[in-house]
C-alpha cells in the first residue's frame, strides 16, 4: 500500500482499563496523544472537516464498569492542545462517534434519557458548538432508540439510524432544526449520504441488498449478498465505491467480512471475509484507500473489557490489503483525515 501524500489516521489505542485517541503517520508510525493524559477512556474519534481538530466520545474513568460513570464528547486540537467538553451537563451520551456540520462549527451526538413510557429509553440528538460554548438544540426522538448519525454535507438535515417504538432499525432523515422526520427505509442497521447529499445508500437486513434511494424516493439495487446481512454502509469521497461491512445470517450484530461495491456496475470484491470480527471502515479522500479494525474472534479473558485488534488497509488500486497495525493490545477505530498531510 502507497502512503506517498496521504493523510494521517486517527485512531484509538487501548489496554487494560484505558484507552486514548492518537494521531497516526501511516507512512511511519509514528503517534501523537490527541486526548488527555489522564487515564481516561476516550474512543470513537472524527475529523472536523478541516482536519485540525478531533471530536471523541468517553470517560474520565472506564465506562463500562460503573454503571453510573457520565460520558461525554471532547474536542481537542490534532496536535493534542486543549480538550473541550462539548456536550456540557449531558451525560447519557452513546458510544458512537460525533458528526461534524460540513461548516465544521457544529458537532452532532447521540444521548438518551430514560422513559417509561417507550421501551425504557427515548433517544436524543444533540447539537453543539464545536468550540464548546453553548448547546444549541436537543432534539428528543420520543421512543426511537437511536444508534447511529451522519451529518449530510449540505449541512441542511442529519441522516438517523434508529429503533422505532416498535419493529427492528430504520433510517430516517432529520432537519437540523428538529421540525421533520421522514422515513427513509425499514430493517436497515445504517446508511450513509452520497458525496453531494443527494442519496442515501442503506443495507437491507432482510434481503441482503445494498440500495440506494434517491430524493424522490426511487430505489436502485447496487449488489446483494446471499446468506450475509449488509451492517455498515460507507460511500467513498469520491462517489464511485461504497464500502459494504457484512455479518453472516445467524449473526447480525458482528461483521465479519469488508466488502467493496462500484456504484457503476455494482462489481463486488470481497476484501476479507472470516478472519475475525470487523468494524468502522473509512475512505481516504481520494477514495483509494479503505482502512478498517479486524480483531480475532476469541472469548475474552474474564475482566478483560477491550478486546485485541488491529486497522488493516486496502489499496483498491492495487488490490493489496495491508495490516496497518501490530499492537498488544486495540488499536482501531480509525479514521483518515479529510485533509492531506
Amino acid at each position: 500500500v502507497s502512503y506517498v501524500d496521504g493523510p494521517s489516521i486517527i485512531c484509538v489505542l487501548a489496554g487494560g482499563e484505558e484507552a486514548a485517541v492518537y494521531a497516526l503517520n501511516p507512512r511511519d508510525g509514528r503517534k501523537r496523544l490527541v486526548s488527555a493524559d489522564d487515564g481516561g477512556f476516550y474512543a470513537y474519534p472524527s475529523w472536523s472537516p478541516d482536519g485540525q481538530h478531533v471530536a471523541y466520545w468517553g470517560a474520565a474513568e472506564m465506562p463500562f464498569v460503573e454503571e453510573d460513570v457520565a460520558h461525554g464528547v471532547w474536542v481537542s486540537s490534532v496536535d493534542g492542545a486543549g480538550h473541550i467538553l462539548v456536550s456540557q451537563s449531558i451525560t447519557r451520551v452513546l458510544d458512537e462517534p460525533p458528526t461534524w456540520s460540513p461548516e465544521g462549527t457544529e458537532i452532532a451526538f447521540l444521548s438518551y434519557s430514560p422513559s417509561a413510557e417507550h421501551r425504557g429509553v427515548d433517544g436524543v440528538i444533540n447539537i453543539a458548538s464545536a468550540d464548546g460554548s453553548q448547546m444549541i438544540r436537543s432534539l428528543a426522538l420520543p421512543g426511537y432508540f437511536a444508534h447511529r448519525l451522519n451529518w449530510s454535507p449540505t449541512g441542511e438535515e442529519l441522516l438517523v439510524s434508529a429503533y422505532p417504538p416498535r419493529g427492528d432499525s430504520g433510517v430516517y432523515v432529520l432537519s437540523v432544526d428538529g421540525q421533520d422526520l421522514s422515513f427513509v427505509f425499514s430493517e436497515a442497521w445504517a446508511g450513509d449520504w452520497s458525496p453531494d447529499g443527494q442519496e442515501i445508500v442503506v443495507g437491507d437486513l432482510v434481503s441482503g441488498a445494498v440500495l440506494v434511494i434517491g430524493p424522490d424516493e426511487e430505489q436502485r439495487e447496487l449488489a446483494r449478498f446471499e446468506n450475509r446481512r449488509p451492517q455498515d454502509v460507507i460511500w467513498s469521497p469520491d462517489g464511485d465505491r461504497i464500502a459494504v461491512a457484512t455479518t453472516p445470517y445467524d449473526n447480525r450484530d458482528i461483521a465479519t467480512a469488508m466488502h467493496i461495491v462500484t456504484v457503476g456496475t455494482g462489481f463486488v470484491v470481497t476484501v476479507v471475509e472470516d478472519q475475525g470480527w470487523i468494524m468502522q471502515p473509512s475512505w481516504s479522500p481520494d477514495g483509494q484507500l479503505l482502512l478498517f479494525t479486524m480483531g480475532e474472534t476469541v472469548e475474552p479473558d474474564e475482566g478483560v473489557n477491550i478486546p485485541d485488534a488491529n486497522m488493516w488497509v486496502y489499496d483498491v488500486e492495487q488490490n493489496e490489503l495491508e495490516r496497518l497495525t501490530d499492537e498488544m493490545g486495540f488499536a482501531g477505530l480509525g479514521a483518515w483525515s479529510p485533509q492531506a498531510r
